[in-house]
């Protein structure tokens, strides 16, 4: 499959410069929530990386969503959370995951750090919703779970919408990305120069 390069996307929103200074910005501050996540909720090799949280509310801030959602709870939930607390406007948030006890955790971080823990819901109950994001990021914790539902993760993208989808490190898993990408008619841009970590992580995007 071939891969668009990520200031292709970034600049429908805002110039490459201006977008890469403020995920910089949005690094630092994040980065005092992002230390208590992986101390007291996750290990960081599990949670989302602080590159990718960073990419996340800028591109937030650049899109202005008026829905999103994080398939896979936990510190993206906490990014959108406070995306939304921040904006005039109401913003629908939903956060879904295979896992409920890691969605008890997702609520309990929540709620300490003074965010709403409202409409964090199972997956299945998620998927049979049927409802359209404008942004969604796609990072289901249990890979077999994660395969199986990328079809219906994509299609819960409203058109026109952002998708980002996490730990494209994982060949097995990015074949089967380009796969549904591919039957979609869609196509990935490479985020690797925005989200790369030292877990060798990186994301992709996609505009449907």
């Amino acid at each position: 499959m071939e891969l668009a390069g990520a200031d292709e996307l970034i600049a429908r929103f805002a110039p490459p410069e201006v977008f890469a200074a403020r995920q910089a910005e949005n690094k630092v501050v994040l980065g005092p929530e992002y230390i208590e996540y992986v101390f007291a909720v996750s290990a960081p090799e599990h949670a989302v990386s602080l590159p990718l949280a960073s990419f996340l509310l800028t591109a937030c801030q650049a899109v202005e969503p008026a829905s999103a959602a994080d398939l896979g709870s936990g510190f993206s939930s906490f990014v959108l959370r406070a995306f939304a607390a921040g904006r005039n406007s109401t913003i629908r948030v939903v956060s879904a995951d295979d896992d409920a006890a890691w969605l008890a955790k997702t609520a309990a971080f929540l709620s300490s750090s003074g965010l709403s823990a409202d409409d964090l819901v199972p997956w299945g109950d998620f998927a049979a919703a049927e409802e359209l994001f404008e942004l969604v990021l796609y990072d289901l914790g249990h890979w077999e779970r994660r395969f199986e539902a990328l079809p219906q993760a994509v299609a819960s993208v409203a058109p026109g919408g952002l998708l980002i989808l996490d730990d494209l490190h994982i060949r097995p898993y990015r074949e089967a990305v380009e796969h549904v990408l591919e039957s979609a008619g869609l196509r990935a841009h490479d985020l690797t120069p925005y989200t790369g970590d030292e877990y060798g992580r990186f994301s992709w995007a996609v505009v449907t």
